[in-house]
């Protein structure tokens, strides 16, 4: 089941079954300078303060939309606009993932304790890398898809989420994970794991 806020802009929820719930979000803008992102609307006010709560009660609540709140580049940089709305929304909702696209490549950032993972590389893919001089102000953790496209594939199981970038298909003929590029230090290779 789910629900929906529509004009200007959509914005939608998908439940499944008790535990996730799927919020798609409009970041975009009526006009390309000086407007408002559509989430500001004060249609959509019921709507976001629906779906996203205060409070944890549903285990799993997975916004998505389209621009991003930490990127490191290199075309597409941190949207103020998104994270000065959302991220506080996000903590008092209990958020543990939160999925962007915008930039051709993959990210993946944490910021109190939400993993935000950028995936736009589906359609193309954008050979110049991510810009190190941005790595902090977008706590970076590892990126990679510059060389080639992928996508995401996101397997829960109760309280855990492992969020893996999968690319070309190998010389064998089977699924791969891209290369990641660790920017932490850490081992953080996929899958991504996230618990709740």
């Amino acid at each position: 089941t789910g629900d929906a806020s529509l004009e200007p802009g959509l914005f939608y929820r998908v439940r499944y079954g008790a535990d996730i719930q799927f919020i798609s979000l409009d970041s975009s803008k009526q006009s390309w300078l000086f407007a408002d992102r559509y989430f500001k609307h004060k249609n959509h006010q019921p709507f976001i303060d629906a779906v996203l709560p205060d409070d944890s009660a549903v285990k799993w609540r997975i916004p998505f939309f389209h621009h991003p709140p930490f990127c490191a580049g290199p075309n597409h940089f941190n949207k103020e606009s998104v994270s000065d709305y959302f991220l506080p929304r996000f903590v008092r909702a209990g958020v543990r993932a939160v999925f962007s696209g915008h930039q051709h490549n993959y990210q993946h950032s944490i910021d109190n304790g939400i993993h935000y993972f950028v995936s736009g590389g589906s359609g193309k893919f954008d050979s110049e890398q991510p810009k190190s001089s941005h790595f902090g102000k977008a706590k970076t953790q590892a990126w990679g898809g510059n060389e080639e496209g992928h996508f995401l594939l996101v397997e829960i199981k109760d309280k855990r989420m492992e969020v893996t970038p999968y690319g070309n298909l190998g010389d064998d003929g089977k699924l791969r994970p891209i290369k990641i590029n660790v920017v932490t230090g850490n081992a953080n290779v996929p899958p991504f794991r996230i618990e709740v």
